[in-house]
């Protein structure tokens, strides 16, 4: 995915993936999340409903920019920050 988070919304809610309501069951995997620009378009790499889901796998996602330190966020939802490589 290339500069797939450009959208007309605000950015601090701007991800590549964005997963929301009651889920159950998901994979999100092998993906690379490419912002391209020259300013940052995206908040977060992932961002999930803030309600708890279940079955939810996140592996081996990586996020890359032109900046050398990003500000992309890898995830919004407590618990799965060590499941995504940035």
């Amino acid at each position: 995915m290339t500069n797939c988070a450009y959208l007309k919304q605000p950015p601090s809610t701007t991800s590549f993936i964005d997963l929301r309501g009651n889920i159950l069951g998901a994979s999100i995997q092998g993906n690379l999340m490419n912002d391209k620009f020259d300013v940052e378009k995206a908040s977060y790499a992932i961002r999930l409903t803030p309600s708890p889901g279940k079955d939810i796998y996140i592996r081996n996602n990586v996020v890359t920019t032109r900046q050398q330190v990003t500000q992309i966020k890898n995830l919004i939802s407590a618990g799965y920050e060590g499941t995504v490589r940035a």
